[in-house]
């Protein structure tokens, strides 16, 4: 941050418009994912799992964006609950209401109960936001220190893991992912 400061010109992060994935690349539906990711949370026996990388978020969710070149991601933190009450799942992006009101017209039975939260707001606030102090949260060992040490903040009670799950359950590919690689081989190939 020195260094940027030193200059004024720090680069500002880019805000793409999110997309979604069609069924047709993807090969499953975001409410399949999100019921086997609940699933392993309930054997585990966490309330709330964080998913901080961003290629975990774009698989969970079939969303895709161009916020960072020659990568189809965009910047984004997630939470995703286990509990009835807790369905909801909350994602900060950039332009969250902008983003919020695109996703939610194109494919409101998907996404019209989550909340989009603003980026900049993940790390004062995704804890407070989402979090109970009798929640026993599930994150992975990427995620940054600032938000690690504002969840224990909150609650003593996590879990954490190499790898999320969400990292795991996309190592086994379904038939349309599986024909979209051998698709892609042979066009490279050519």
């Amino acid at each position: 941050d020195k260094i940027w400061n030193l200059s004024g010109k720090r680069p500002s992060r880019s805000a793409n418009q999110i997309k979604i994935l069609d069924i047709n690349y993807s090969g499953e539906h975001v409410e399949s994912k999100l019921t086997r990711l609940r699933e392993k949370m309930k054997k585990v026996g966490t309330d709330k799992i964080i998913l901080s990388a961003i290629d975990d978020i774009c698989w969970t969710f079939n969303l895709r964006g161009t916020d960072i070149d020659f990568n189809p991601s965009f910047f984004a933190y997630a939470v995703i609950g286990l509990k009835e009450e807790d369905e909801n799942v909350w994602i900060f992006v950039q332009n969250a209401k902008e983003q919020e009101k695109i996703l939610k017209s194109q494919d409101n039975d998907t996404y019209g109960t989550f909340n989009f939260i603003e980026y900049s707001e993940a790390i004062e606030n995704l804890a407070q936001l989402t979090i109970t102090s009798n929640d026993t949260v599930w994150f992975d060992s990427s995620l940054n220190f600032a938000l690690a040490t504002q969840i224990e903040k909150i609650t003593k009670k996590s879990f954490i893991t190499d790898n999320s799950e969400a990292q795991v359950l996309k190592l086994t590919k379904n038939k349309t992912e599986m024909a979209g690689m051998f698709s892609a081989n042979v066009k490279a190939s050519v």
